[in-house]
């Protein structure tokens, strides 16, 4: 019975509006049929292959709309509230899920390492990790995919600038968590594109939080 009500939030996680995803990325992260016998689950990797299709990235991009001071501008400034505020318990949904669930969090990891580096890595790759490095118990092997991932080009200044970029809403609950951690590992990598990361992880936390505290992290 919980493999169909899984099936059946899996098919609605890829039709439901905004305000529904928070509620069943919860279900999925808690009630997700564990592998048994120490096997590989199916199950599993269907769920982290849709939670990459999250609509989890920057919202940069509509700044302007939001500033033209029209209706548009009005409704728009409306739904990035809105879609800040799910992706915020999303997110918060998300890391609580990864903290106990070393199923997901050991396919999520192999999902993104598996990826080669000519392909495409969504913007929620980079939320899902920030969210699983929220753990500490995960953080080494998520700062060895990023190291690993900068190093080949599959991440990149951009990319991350693209995921992360005017959702600091949403980023608040990953800032002393995770993010903060993961940009000093990346700036003190050995490798120029590692490091490289690690400075524009940097800046956009510097961007997205004014708190003259906040930037003092």
């Amino acid at each position: 019975q919980m493999e169909d009500a899984t099936r059946d939030a899996l098919e609605a996680l890829a039709n439901v509006e905004q305000w529904g995803l928070p509620a069943l990325t919860g279900f999925l992260m808690n009630h997700c049929p564990y592998a048994g016998g120490g096997g590989k689950s199916s199950m599993a990797r269907d769920v982290i292959e849709e939670m990459r299709k999250l609509p989890l990235l920057g919202d940069g991009s509509n700044a302007a709309d939001a500033d033209d001071g029209g209706d548009r501008g009005k409704d728009n400034n409306i739904n990035n509230n809105a879609s800040s505020a799910s992706s915020c318990l999303m997110v918060e949904s998300l890391s609580r899920g990864f903290a106990h669930r070393s199923d997901l969090t050991s396919t999520l990891l192999k999902s993104i390492k598996d990826t080669p580096s000519t392909g495409y890595h969504p913007p929620a790759d980079i939320w899902l990790l920030a969210c699983c490095a929220s753990a500490p118990h995960n953080r080494p092997k998520v700062k060895s995919i990023f190291k690993s991932k900068a190093s080949n080009g599959g991440f990149t200044s951009q990319l991350l600038r693209q995921s992360l970029s005017g959702n600091g809403v949403a980023l608040t609950s990953l800032f002393g968590a995770s993010l903060c951690d993961l940009a000093d590992g990346l700036l003190r990598s050995s490798d120029g594109a590692g490091s490289e990361l690690g400075v524009t992880l940097y800046e956009i936390l510097f961007e997205e939080f004014k708190e003259p505290m906040q930037r003092q992290e």
